[in-house]
């Protein structure tokens, strides 16, 4: 395995007994599943968690009363069977689970390191390997899927390939970001909602996130992101221009974005955002 998908699969264990310290955050993106869920004409009863990790983004005993089939999709087996096993204490019955990498990326990686040891894939050939991944995963589609703070770890892990001053490097955050957004819709049903989760800055380069009084939290975000102090791929503003992309192109029919909250990480706090889009009833062929 990769070393960028180990360190991930360390920091789900790590993470495991930090549920708590999620409340706030957890009770957030639930309210906001459900709120897209509910708003589907026919009512949705299944849901895909994309990087579901240990599920501590999402409230169980909520799931329940609002879905009766639930697919997990995440790199980490552990965390999977742990998820899955969570789910199933509580009585839904119907919980699937299918390990996959998300990016398509690390097995190029893999590929290269395995010839060479010494040798790292060019940006070009990371973006052209994202391009050609085949999503497996949309024969486990749902009304509505899910991806809570997933976004910035994928980018963070691909990043680690790469010289940091590589002239690509733009092409190849604006592809992850595509990818994302692709793989969510390929995880739903014409008609279905997706929600994307996404922290994009933390306390470590803005301390003031201890501090600020929430109704200050979106001037002071924006200010933020205008200086550019958010984490690399997750500038708020652009994913959400990605977001309308796709809705001029009739892949998306509505696309909005929530107002930015505060999640607690033991001593850390990260600033969040939420997007939320509903699939096309009939979804145009693109290029990718």
């Amino acid at each position: 395995m990769h070393p960028a998908l180990k360190k991930q699969i360390d920091y789900n264990a790590k993470t495991l007994s930090l549920s708590d310290s999620y409340a706030e955050h957890r009770a957030r993106v639930t309210e906001r599943l459900l709120w897209a869920a509910r708003e589907l004409a026919g009512g949705a009863d299944s849901l895909t968690i994309l990087g579901c990790g240990n599920c501590n983004d999402l409230e169980p005993l909520v799931l329940q009363r609002q879905f009766r089939h639930i697919h997990l999709i995440d790199i980490d087996s552990h965390a999977l069977s742990r998820a899955r096993q969570r789910l199933e204490s509580i009585g839904l019955p119907d919980v699937q689970c299918q390990e996959f990498e998300l990016t398509g990326i690390f097995a190029r990686a893999g590929c290269d390191r395995a010839a060479d040891p010494r040798a790292n894939s060019g940006v070009g050939d990371l973006i052209a390997a994202s391009r050609m991944h085949a999503s497996s995963i949309e024969l486990l589609r749902s009304n509505c899927v899910v991806s809570s703070c997933v976004l910035s770890q994928l980018i963070d892990a691909v990043l680690s390939l790469v010289p940091q001053d590589a002239p690509d490097l733009a092409d190849l955050i604006i592809e992850l970001r595509r990818k994302h957004l692709a793989t969510m819709l390929d995880c739903l049903h014409p008609g279905g909602a997706g929600l994307l989760v996404s922290d994009f800055v933390s306390s470590e380069t803005l301390p003031e996130l201890h501090t600020l009084p929430e109704s200050e939290l979106p001037r002071r975000l924006a200010l933020a992101i205008e200086q550019g102090n958010f984490f690399t791929g997750c500038n708020p503003f652009a994913i959400f221009q990605q977001l309308l992309q796709l809705q001029t192109a009739g892949v998306v029919e509505q696309a909005g974005w929530s107002k930015p909250w505060l999640w607690n990480i033991a001593d850390k706090r990260m600033a969040v955002n939420a997007f939320w889009f509903r699939k096309a009833a009939r979804t145009p062929l693109i290029s990718p």
